[in-house]
């Protein structure tokens, strides 16, 4: 485990004024992509699980709190000026880049835990869960470490849904190589185990933990994947919302689970 500073450009973002890169792929699929987007923005409007996940977080805590961001990567989604953030990680690259942070911590969370018992006030982790083996030991590692009241909030993909099974089946190389082909602004895949990740489990191993689930949201979108092949994205988007109109949640594309410890506990 290290401790490491995070840079703080003086200036504005980076990418400002910065052309754009060349599109690697063929023009129709750049063409579906953008038919994809607006039959998104007609079908969704503005919802997002990720705006979902970040002002639950931004409402639930108070000014100060301190909160530790697992898997951080290069940015922090409901980072904002009323909050203490240590983000944590396994590469040093991305945390040195990451301007939302004000302490990094390098270390891998799966196997080391290097924080004191009753330290923080609430443990966040966006897309981070679904990377790990023991899910369950990363939950008991995070209700050891929240005070009385703390929080934990997760946001993750679902193992059920069409995409994660394709995932699980293939080589994480060819993921990586379709991701980043295909899929605008992907940085390629990190390999994914999916374990524990549906809703009705993980609320089981939260309240296993002394963690009361104080809410859930469910997404049934997930056909973005194949926006660059319009007749597939098609056919998705109808699975989508024929299990959205069944409300099959355990077969949705992500969810938030929301949890606070016991203010009992010691």
């Amino acid at each position: 485990m290290s401790v490491i500073d995070t840079v703080k450009p003086s200036t504005g973002s980076a990418s400002i004024g910065q052309p754009r890169p060349k599109s690697r792929t063929p023009s129709l699929f750049n063409w579906s992509r953008s038919v994809a987007r607006r039959i998104e923005e007609t079908v969704l409007g503005s919802y997002s699980i990720e705006t979902v996940y970040r002002n639950t977080i931004r409402r639930s805590l108070e000014e100060g709190a301190l909160v530790l961001d697992a898997g951080a990567g290069e940015r922090c989604l409901y980072a904002n000026r009323s909050l203490r953030v240590i983000g944590s990680d396994t590469l040093f690259g991305d945390l040195r880049k990451n301007r939302d942070i004000q302490c990094a911590v390098l270390a891998d969370l799966e196997r080391d835990f290097p924080f004191r018992p009753n330290s923080l006030d609430a443990v966040t982790a966006c897309y981070f869960v679904e990377h790990i083996h023991d899910c369950e030991q990363f939950v008991r590692n995070v209700a050891s470490v929240l005070r009385p009241g703390g929080r934990i909030f997760l946001l993750f993909p679902c193992r059920y849904a069409p995409f994660a099974i394709i995932n699980r089946l293939v080589s994480n190389n060819f993921t990586k190589r379709m991701l980043q082909h295909f899929s605008e602004s992907s940085r390629g895949g990190f390999p994914t185990t999916y374990n524990n990740c549906w809703p009705s489990r993980m609320c089981k191993i939260l309240a296993k933990n002394d963690l009361r689930v104080l809410g859930t949201e469910v997404c049934f979108y997930q056909s973005y994947y194949y926006a660059s092949f319009l007749p597939i994205y098609l056919c998705s988007l109808a699975y989508d919302m024929f299990v959205k109109a069944l409300n099959i949640r355990w077969m949705a594309a992500s969810a938030c689970v929301f949890a606070e410890k016991n203010r009992s506990a010691q």
